[in-house]
This record gives structure tokens, sequence and C-alpha cells, in this order.
């Protein structure tokens, strides 16, 4: 069974003799909590390991980082003694970016590399956001905005209380996102899976198929009824989902 000793990675069910490791990166003003229980969908054979950004619970005073540059190195390094098995990188909307361009960088200087990355809820890096710049603006105009985007699950923002604890490092996040320059390159070798929601209003299908420009090693795209948080909205179609990208790109 691993230890995982790094503030940069949770597990919170470590497997004694897994076969497999899925690296799962949270959306915007989330945190690693959001995999808590996805072991009990996935088995014994994938560990799950949530990716945890500075900014949030046990890291709260850790200051946020707003510039992917400062991101990808730090947790490459942090990653890589948990490399020891196949492993796979899933990111949600915003970790979506952040773990492709981790991919990127793993493939340029590792040899640690990804038998896929699972990108979800999150528009092609290639493509431009049509949405306007929010993280400078003052807090009511900025939750405003995040609401547009759908960027937060409805149970948070109704909840005034943690919507304040989590406002830097949400505001931060929407900075990581809004500063993020696309640089062009090479695709990535291995497989990418697209998933994201039928009704996801801040990514259209078009954008979400966009990603199969990001991969000479094959692409599939599965889209499940819901909108940008479809996988709340419909767990057991998205763990099946998940499961066959798992199954399929080993």
């Amino acid at each position: 069974m691993t230890t995982f000793r790094t503030p940069w990675l949770r597990c919170f069910a470590p497997h004694t003799n897994p076969k497999k490791r899925l690296f799962a990166f949270h959306h915007g003003g989330g945190s690693a909590v959001f995999v808590k229980n996805w072991h009990t969908f996935l088995g014994e054979d994938v560990e799950v390991v949530g990716v945890q950004l500075p900014g949030r619970q046990e890291r709260m005073r850790e200051k946020p980082i707003t510039q992917v540059e400062a991101l990808v190195q730090p947790l490459a390094q942090a990653l890589q003694p948990y490399t020891d098995l196949p492993f796979y990188l899933f990111g949600h909307s915003l970790g979506a970016m952040v773990s492709f361009e981790l991919a990127r960088y793993l493939c340029d200087f590792t040899s640690a590399q990804p038998q896929a990355l699972i990108v979800s809820g999150r528009h092609a890096p290639q493509v431009k956001s049509v949405f306007p710049k929010i993280a400078r603006l003052d807090d009511q105009a900025f939750l405003e905005g995040v609401k547009n985007y759908d960027g937060l699950p409805a149970e948070i923002l109704a909840h005034k209380e943690l919507l304040q604890l989590i406002l830097p490092s949400l505001r931060a996040d929407f900075a990581l996102s809004e500063t993020y320059f696309y640089q062009p390159a090479p695709p990535l070798p291995h497989p990418i899976a697209a998933i994201g929601g039928n009704a996801d209003r801040s990514v259209p299908v078009a954008n979400l198929e966009a990603w199969q420009k990001q991969t000479r090693g094959g692409f599939s795209m599965q889209l499940i009824d819901g909108g940008h948080f479809y996988f709340e909205e419909q767990p057991d179609a998205f763990f099946t989902a998940l499961k066959q990208v798992l199954d399929g790109a080993s």
C-alpha cells in the first residue's frame, strides 16, 4: 500500500495492490475532495489520487498559483514517485487545462508517460474562450460571472459562508485559466478521451471535439446528459464512461 508523502496529492482510499492509478485534477474553486468517493465506483484495480493545488483545505495558508508555467514543474515532481504503475490523467474544467499542460511536460522532460489523458468539461486549448474575463472584478460581479459560466455547483453558490472561504482560491483559479496562453506544439503521443455534458453552456460539443487535434494516439468522445457538472447529475453514466477509457487504454 502506497503512502503519499506530498501536499500535492491526496488518496482517500489507498489500495493494497492496485493495477493502475488515476490522477484527477479538480475544477476551479474545487479541491481534491471531489474524488473522495470515486474508489467505490472504480473498484480495487484503480487507485484514485486527487491533485490538491495550493490555497485550499490543508493548503489554505499557501498562496494560490495563478500562472500555469509556475504549476507544471512542481506537479510533475510531485507525481514522479507515484508513476510506478500505469497511470492516467483526468481533469475537469480548469483541471483539464492543467492536466493537458502536465501531460506535455511529462512527455517532453520525463520518462513517465500517461496511458491516456481524459479531459472533461473544457474546450480544447487551441479554441479561444468567448467568455469575458472576470478574475479582476469585484466580488459581486465576479460571482455573477461564475454563475454565468456554470463554474460552481449550485449548492456551493447558495452557501454564503463556504463561498467566502473559497473565494480567494476560486478567483486565483479563474486568473490561472484566463492568463493561460496556448503554445502550439506537436500532438501528444498518447490517447485523449473527452467527456462532457450535452447541455454544458460553457463548452459546445464542437469545442470538446476539437481536443482531437491534440493527439496522434487516438481520440474518443462521450457526451452525457447534463450540464457543466454532469458527473454529479449522472454519476452512473459518468463512471461507466470513465471505466471504458481506463479499460480500453490499458
